[in-house]
Parts: structure tokens; sequence; C-alpha cells
């Protein structure tokens, strides 16, 4: 880890904290300007460690390739997107998730030609990377707004940006929180036929009434990962 300088200063018992760049968190890797790309990376190379770690059992014929995707699904998607939910990601990031999982299944299934929709859909995955991501976040945001008004996670995404705050250089400019803020105009503000203004300072409170009914909420979850994750 590398430090770096800065204005503020932390102290904890009287001891000053170092200031760096980046850490690890549990196994992720944590930047002080909020971008993935290196945790992404991270992500990629773990998923390759795991999936050539079962290289033999990839080769053996007398298993069948149905039950060999669905231990990709469960053994190596989890390593590849571990915390991805907090992740304010970029198309990029997205393709070069993609990318390692089509090398994986035409691995799997030993075909080099066909077109990678047909591949994943003859292979039994109704969701590619990108809708899977953007399915977990909003599962994920779903659990943070039903949580008690103290715990952490719901603090920080309720909390408000205060006038003062800047975005660091070279820092993320879509985080979760105008991502969300983005996708529910078409959710709440259209609908409701919301000013603008009253949107903008009330979305995250309607946005924690939606969360309430499950039903409702997996209706939602389901038309974003089909139609976001496309457009991505």
């Amino acid at each position: 880890m590398c430090t770096t300088h800065s204005d503020h200063k932390f102290f904890v018992n009287g001891r000053e904290i170092e200031t760096v760049t980046e850490f690890n968190y549990p196994g992720s890797i944590v930047t002080n300007n909020g971008n993935v790309g290196k945790e992404v990376q991270n992500r990629i190379n773990k998923a390759t460690a795991a999936f050539g770690s079962m290289k033999a059992f990839w080769l053996r014929k007398d298993i069948s390739k149905r039950l060999k995707i669905r231990l990709y699904k469960a053994l190596i998607r989890p390593v590849l997107l571990y915390s991805c939910e907090s992740w304010p990601v970029k198309v990029q990031n997205l393709n070069r998730l993609n990318s390692f999982e089509h090398r994986c299944i035409r691995k799997i299934a030993y075909d080099w030609r066909t077109t990678t929709t047909a591949l994943l859909e003859t292979n039994n995955i109704r969701k590619n990377i990108s809708q899977e991501v953007v399915a977990r976040k909003w599962k994920y945001i779903s659990h943070t707004l039903r949580m008690k008004d103290l715990q952490l996670p719901y603090a920080a995404f309720m909390t408000e940006h205060l006038p003062h705050w800047k975005r660091p250089r070279e820092g993320v400019r879509q985080t979760n929180a105008r991502y969300f803020k983005k996708k529910c105009e078409d959710i709440i503000m259209r609908p409701l036929q919301m000013s603008r203004k009253y949107y903008e300072a009330n979305w995250k409170h309607h946005l924690k009434d939606l969360a309430k009914d499950r039903g409702q909420w997996k209706q939602i979850c389901r038309r974003m990962w089909s139609v976001d994750a496309n457009t991505q």
C-alpha cells in the first residue's frame, strides 16, 4: 500500500492513522477514489485461479455439460462477483467480466464457433454477467432499505451529500446513489407525476416504501436486469 499526501489527518487514542491510496478489506481492494478497476481485475485473477484449479474436471467426458455449467455458476461466479453489489461499475469493467465468463463457458462447452448469445442460451445461462451485477445491486439496495435507521449501510445510503463535499481527483462520477436516482425516474417520478424538485428531495423515501413490498420489488428487479443491463 502506498501513502499519499492529505490535508486530513485521523487520530485514534492519540495515534495518527496512516492515509493510503488503497487497502485490502477483506479480500477486496478498496481505493480512496472509489474506482473499482483494480478490484475487477482482482476478482478476475481469483476466478481464473479457481477455474484453472478445476481444469481436470472441465475436461472429463463422463460428466455432462449441464452439470459442469451448474458447478461453474455455483463455484466460479461467486468468486468473480464477490461484493459486486457495491461496485459503481463502468461499461468497460462489465465488458471485462463478460469476456472472462464467455471464455470459461466456451472451454467448458468446447465450442468456439457459436455466437455468444446462442452459447449462453444453449447452456441455460439466463443472465449474463452484466445482468447479474444489475440484479444483485437492486436486490441488495432493497435489503439495505429494509434495515433499521441506525444500521450503517442504511445510514450511508440515506445520508445526503453536504455542499462542501467534493469528488476526489479521478473519482467515480456514477456513484451508486446517482445510479439509483437516475433509474428511479421511470419507477417513481414519471408514474406518480412528481415535479423534478419534489423528486430530488424525496426519491429515497419513496424507494424505501417500494422496497417494503417484496412482490412488487421482485418485478422491479426483473425489469431492471432485463432492460438496464442491455443498454449499458
